[in-house]
């Protein structure tokens, strides 16, 4: 909560034709902060919160549904101030593009809207009536490249943060069931870009395109039997990929694919109208997209498992991906895929 104070210091630092996009941008900060700890929380200081100099050392507790609509009115803000600002400095982002500022608080703005969908009915924060106005006349993400995300490189400071130059991690990351069997359940090739054939798969002969080639180990087993099943060489480490390229992939708060799956998910709830199977299988070809674009044309970060067009269309009418006709059951998959993405 403390880096927030950073916040005013910024605004108030700001030359006057910045300063619109300095304050947009600062209530799309403070919207992900507070959204994230309210969520972990529930009531909280909001409202007088971080009002130390002048003098409030012990700031009321705002109720979470008051912090919720001060949020969503905030995002509201962002966007106006937004809309006409001018380029700013200082943005490793997005390069100081107010435009793209403004579709990324749209998206968050959605993405708090979804999670109150058991409050559709609530007139203080207007849910329904929010979401249709941002996606029927505000600007949203269009493609991967307008996602909320950081791009390493291999300059100092900048290196993918599993990079394996000073990782202290690295002998220790392994897949669980939880995923793997998940992946393997739906034939999903992210298997083979996320993880490394077990040891006792390589000693056998087995084939890196072969699914029985990668196990996970069970996450909930004490920490001893966990050591114990990865000592056993049948547990897959994590692809090298994300220990060997310090460019790595782009870290995301927000991504196209999940603001597809929240418009999705928003369909089938009666939030909006709009087609749910479209926004679905748009979130899961630009979330195999971004995975694979990420990823170099090399057989040791794929394993001879390309995810390319043919591949999708097939994925996206399989038995178990291929959108439902039952409510509950496309709640289910989008969620699920969200969970992969």
């Amino acid at each position: 909560m403390s880096i927030l104070n950073n916040v005013d210091k910024m605004v108030a630092a700001a030359s006057e034709s910045q300063r619109s996009a300095y304050e947009g941008l600062g209530h799309i900060l403070r919207a992900y902060m507070f959204f994230d700890m309210t969520l972990r929380v529930g009531d909280m200081p909001y409202s007088e919160a971080m009002r130390g100099e002048e003098g409030i050392k012990s700031p009321v507790y705002d109720k979470q549904e008051d912090i919720l609509a001060g949020l969503l009115n905030e995002l509201d803000d962002a966007d106006k101030l937004l809309k006409d600002a001018a380029e700013f400095d200082g943005d490793p982002i997005y390069g100081g593009n107010p435009e793209a500022w403004r579709r990324a608080g749209n998206v968050l703005e959605l993405k708090i809207l979804l999670n109150l969908y058991r409050k559709a009915d609530n007139a203080n924060l207007r849910v329904k009536e929010r979401m249709q106005s941002i996606v029927g006349s505000r600007p949203i993400f269009q493609s991967n490249d307008d996602n909320w995300q950081l791009i390493h490189s291999n300059n100092s400071g900048q290196k993918y943060p599993f990079y394996e130059e000073g990782n202290n991690y690295k002998n220790f990351p392994f897949l669980t069931t939880t995923i793997v069997d998940l992946l393997k359940q739906y034939k999903d090739r992210r298997l083979f870009y996320y993880a490394e054939m077990t040891p006792n798969a390589v000693a056998n002969g087995l084939s890196a395109t072969e699914w029985d080639a990668y196990q996970g180990v069970e996450p909930s087993l004490v920490h001893t039997d966990i050591q114990q099943a990865t000592q056993s060489g049948n547990i897959s480490t994590i692809n090298p990929r994300y220990l060997k390229l310090p460019e790595g992939e782009p870290s995301f708060l927000l991504s196209y694919s999940e603001m597809n799956f929240i418009l999705a998910e928003a369909v089938v709830r009666g939030l909006l109208s709009g087609n749910a199977k479209a926004y679905y299988e748009e979130g899961i070809r630009s979330a195999m997209q971004f995975t694979d674009s990420h990823t170099p044309d090399n057989v040791a970060y794929h394993h001879g498992m390309k995810i390319d067009e043919t591949y999708l269309a097939d994925y996206l009418q399989g038995s178990e991906t291929a959108f439902a006709s039952t409510a509950e059951k496309q709640i289910e998959q989008i969620i699920l895929q969200k969970y992969i993405a």
